[in-house]
């Protein structure tokens, strides 16, 4: 058998997977790879970049963990291979601290341009494509919008629509294009958008422009649930909050600390310093802020 075709065809098949929200089935179909062992120095750089997007799920949703199997890929491996970029340079983004969302479009938009001038323009339409929807910035949008026009890609066009209007702030056009959205290869992505629109708002402090992404987000989820939670950063920080933290910032957008301490039975001052924990932890800057952020990051019953 041609072990080159196997790894390539399964890198593919990996990543289709991985961007359409079936994390399951993508870490069923690596670990399949995985078994065969290392396949030999002609697709050696091909298996690194499977390994290393291997571990985008768990920097993107857990906090930071050793074990990890992206963390263990070796770190002295060029950015180079079938998918430039998409490998090292799109892990090494995402893992890095996000807590600054004009940070995070700096680095995004470096690492596409960087993939554009290499030549490798399927890699930085995905690259665009994935750090538009985790935080929506104009600097990635832009560049989004480029790639997709000049190479006349129209499969993206619901979705750049709604990453246009939840970048200029048009919550209108936003409900409205959420209301018509008609389900299409993007829907998970628009999910995924929507959701990191919100947390993007409230790191900014813009608790107006939260509460809006956060309405079309859980409008957008009636209408169309997906089978995934959407891929998101699910903290700021790698500290995540303790479960009487959550407990209090739930109650936080609609209580006072009395009312709070009351509810639970602890001292308002309890209530103040889990509050401050919890601010410090999400990078949210106000209470209602963090109010919006724990209640959209909870499940739903």
């Amino acid at each position: 058998m041609d072990q080159f075709g196997v790894v390539a065809s399964s890198y593919v098949a990996v990543h289709g997977l991985l961007y359409s929200g079936h994390f399951d089935e993508a870490e069923y179909l690596m670990s399949s790879v995985f078994a065969m062992g290392r396949p030999g120095f002609v697709v050696d750089t091909l298996y690194d970049a499977m390994l290393r997007l291997s571990g985008l799920r768990h920097v993107a949703t857990l906090p930071a963990s050793p074990l990890s199997i992206g963390s263990q890929a070796r770190t002295a491996v060029p950015d180079i291979g079938p998918l430039p970029g998409i490998g090292k340079g799109a892990y090494m983004l995402i893992a890095s601290s996000n807590s600054n969302p004009a940070g995070f479009d700096r680095r995004a938009a470096k690492l596409i341009k960087r993939q554009l001038r290499s030549g490798y323009v399927l890699e930085a339409a995905l690259t665009a494509l994935l750090c538009t929807c985790l935080s929506p910035g104009r600097p990635t949008l832009d560049l989004l919008k480029r790639i997709v026009g000049e190479n006349r890609i129209a499969v993206h066009d619901q979705l750049v629509a709604i990453a246009t209007a939840v970048v200029e702030g048009d919550h209108q056009l936003l409900a409205l294009l959420v209301e018509h959205y008609q389900p299409d290869l993007d829907a998970y992505q628009v999910g995924m958008l929507l959701q990191g629109a919100m947390k993007r708002r409230v790191l900014e402090g813009d608790t107006d422009a939260a509460e809006a992404m956060a309405m079309a987000g859980s409008s957008f989820a009636r209408r169309h649930p997906a089978t995934h939670e959407p891929l998101t950063f699910s903290t700021f920080n790698t500290t995540p909050l303790t479960e009487r933290e959550r407990q209090v910032a739930s109650l936080a957008g609609y209580s006072t600390n009395v009312e709070i301490s009351e509810k639970l039975g602890i001292s308002a001052r309890t209530v103040e310093n889990h509050i401050s924990n919890a601010l410090r932890k999400t990078g949210a800057t106000s209470r209602n802020s963090l109010f919006i952020l724990v209640r959209n990051s909870m499940p739903t019953n």
